[in-house]
């Protein structure tokens, strides 16, 4: 939890007009060299390209955020970066970018968020959609999140079967239903643990989004019923905030299981570290790359090539645990 503290922190520091919270879009912060519209390093036409995500709370977004503006810099491109934690803000930042002449903007998006990105695409800008779909976009980068949850769920019912056979045990799910998209990935995790170990029992929910909301919500499920043997999170930071509380409370013991979905450095630090004897296992959706993979294909299209990806590009799904945990953490470093 300190090493995300402590990312958060800096990228406060280097992005100060960057707000992270709240129903309004933040401050835009803009770096790199000219302004729009004259050259890049390479010689070629200098573009300036937008991101906007939901936070920088999330490890697995300052991942994304960190390649994204790497990319654009070390390419030559200006970037521009905002967050926005609700459709309304999106819509705002959106607007607030394409007045700033952005070229390119890659939002998080839903289909609350479709008129702005149409509105964007009429004012000529190119728009890319992440973590979500609108159908105006140029291209979304999506997951597969029924998939996404059922590797999780699955990983932790093939757990529980080893550990415990058939013996009556219970877990508890960190969960997120609030957004229309992300609700097929409980519905997966769900029914990975069912079809593994239909022996687990569900007892315990909680909706967080921050590795804090996420060590509090596992201390009172703990609290409530100490028998419980597993957690089974929908992103990144659920299996970061259970394993702190874990640590703390000597469940790092072979009998206890943590099971997330990003698969972010900090998962894999945690893999390592726990030596899988309490964090077993994270789902892989390449949040170490999508921030290179993105820019990347909007930087070729805004130079008029073809990448051949097509309208819509779907995350990977593979799975770390301590058996590849450091293949994991040598591809990122």
């Amino acid at each position: 939890m300190k090493k995300v503290l402590a990312l958060v922190l800096a990228l406060a520091l280097a992005f100060s007009a960057v707000g992270c919270s709240g129903g309004s879009s933040s401050g835009s912060t803009s770096t790199g060299g000219s302004s729009a519209g004259g050259t890049s390093a390479g010689g070629d036409e200098k573009f300036t390209i937008g991101l906007i995500l939901p936070n920088v709370e999330n490890s697995a977004y300052v991942a994304v955020m960190e390649q994204f503006k790497a990319n654009c810099e070390e390419q030559g491109y200006e970037f521009m970066f905002q967050t926005a934690a609700d459709d309304a803000a999106a819509v705002t930042a959106i607007e607030s970018m394409v007045q700033a002449g952005c070229d390119a903007i890659c939002s998080s998006a839903s289909s609350a968020r479709n008129d702005a990105f149409q509105a964007a695409v009429d004012a000529g800008v190119l728009m890319c959609g992440f973590d979500g779909e609108c159908e105006s976009a140029w291209r979304n980068y999506i997951g597969k999140n029924y998939e996404q949850g059922y590797n999780t769920g699955s990983m932790c019912g093939k757990w529980i079967t080893e550990k415990y056979g058939d013996e009556p045990v219970k877990v508890a799910l960190l969960t997120y239903t609030k957004t229309e998209f992300l609700v097929p990935r409980d519905e997966g995790m769900r029914d990975g643990i069912a079809d593994f170990a239909p022996n687990a029992q569900i007892v315990n929910t909680a909706e967080e989004t921050t590795v804090p909301g996420c060590v509090t919500a596992v201390e009172a499920m703990l609290q409530a019923d100490p028998d419980l043997v597993a957690i089974c999170g929908f992103a990144g930071f659920c299996g970061l905030g259970a394993y702190e509380v874990f640590k703390a409370q000597g469940l790092n013991d072979g009998m206890h299981g943590i099971f997330s979905t990003d698969g972010t450095i900090e998962e894999f630090n945690a893999i390592k570290e726990s030596n899988g004897d309490c964090y077993i296992s994270c789902t892989d959706t390449g949040f170490t790359t999508l921030g290179t993979l993105m820019s990347d294909g909007i930087i070729a299209k805004l130079k008029g090539e073809d990448d051949g990806q097509g309208d819509t590009v779907y995350w990977p799904i593979s799975t770390v645990t301590i058996d590849n945990v450091d293949e994991a953490i040598a591809s990122v470093s």
